[in-house]
């Protein structure tokens, strides 16, 4: 039986996680992929199929790590809002939200790796 060679993985990668991106009204699939320096989501490949590309977010970019509470929304139920969600507010560039599981221990991973990157 041959042995399976993984691909090494990037300099500086922590793990990755499930993750849905909030756009609007609708939700990407895809991967959030921390580094040592970065986060990155990583559309799945459905979405990059229709032309949804990844998005890259510096630690020290990042301003601020909150929870936002569930309830419908303007946006919808399609928008992740009947569960908890991931906000971070970015300095330059409006926030971006995430549906996760486990949602205070990635927003605390977050912010952990946030005030590191200070």
């Amino acid at each position: 039986m041959k042995k399976l060679r993984m691909a090494p993985l990037p300099e500086g990668w922590r793990r990755n996680i499930r993750a849905n991106r909030v756009e609007g009204s609708i939700n990407i699939g895809g991967r959030l992929r921390f580094y040592d320096t970065r986060m990155e989501f990583e559309p799945n490949l459905i979405e990059r199929i229709v032309g949804t590309k990844s998005a890259e977010f510096r630690y020290c970019d990042i301003e601020k790590v909150s929870v936002i509470g569930s309830g419908v929304s303007a946006e919808g139920l399609f928008s992740g809002a009947l569960r908890r969600r991931i906000c971070v507010d970015l300095k330059n560039s409006g926030a971006e939200v995430f549906v996760v599981n486990k949602v205070e221990r990635v927003a605390n991973q977050i912010e952990q790796a946030r005030v590191r990157a200070l």
